[in-house]
């Protein structure tokens, strides 16, 4: 095939218009649902959902962003220890290749933990190592 060196909207437009569609260059057509009920009962939007309204009620009581900053270490914590079973779990099932990528995870998430805290909110965020407790 040679590669011209140019070419006009209207080619552009109708080699567009032959190219064969994503459904034919893969041979199927995609049949999920995408708003199945995948996490432990709720779809995507429903778990978003409950999440923002979860974080919209901690904020209501307390006005602080430091309370947004306490939840995202909370989380991160949380998913680090979630990581670091799964991990053990499957190395000792026998699959140390899938226990690598977890505990590489894990250490993604430490980072980010790590990040976040050094993240300073004020002069009272008391998550940072620079903050003087006296």
């Amino acid at each position: 095939m040679e590669v011209p060196a140019s070419i006009s909207t209207a080619d552009l437009t109708n080699m567009l218009n032959d190219a064969p569609s994503d459904e034919d260059q893969v041979g199927c057509t995609c049949t999920c649902n995408h708003s199945n009920e995948l996490y432990d009962g709720l779809t995507q939007f429903q778990l978003e959902e409950l999440v923002n309204d979860c974080a919209q009620e901690l904020y209501n009581k307390c006005n602080d962003p430091l309370v947004h900053k306490v939840l995202i270490l909370f989380c991160l914590d949380n998913l680090t220890e979630f990581h670091n079973t799964v991990s053990e779990k499957t190395y000792k099932e026998g699959s140390p290749e899938q226990a690598q990528a977890w505990a590489i995870d894990q250490g993604r998430l430490h980072s980010a933990y790590q990040i976040i805290k050094e993240v300073e909110i004020g002069s009272n965020d008391f998550t940072t190592s620079s903050y003087d407790y006296e």
